[in-house]
């Protein structure tokens, strides 16, 4: 799984967005499970890996 932080999706805001995404192995696609705020997809991507036994990596600027 790989969390890509995007920060923040409009000018003059401070949320900061993330997507979460299913790697595929080569020849099957890779598939985007959510976007979410940041704080969120903190949360939800090592449960999600977790569920399915997968590791997480994380691209972008990760939230402290």
């Amino acid at each position: 799984m790989r969390v890509e932080y995007l920060g923040t999706l409009a000018e003059g805001t401070s949320v900061l967005f993330a997507r979460i995404w299913l790697i595929g192995r080569e020849g099957t696609p890779d598939v985007c499970l959510a976007m979410e705020r940041d704080t969120t997809a903190k949360t939800l991507a090592p449960e999600t890996a977790t569920a399915v036994g997968l590791p997480v990596e994380q691209v972008g600027v990760a939230p402290l």
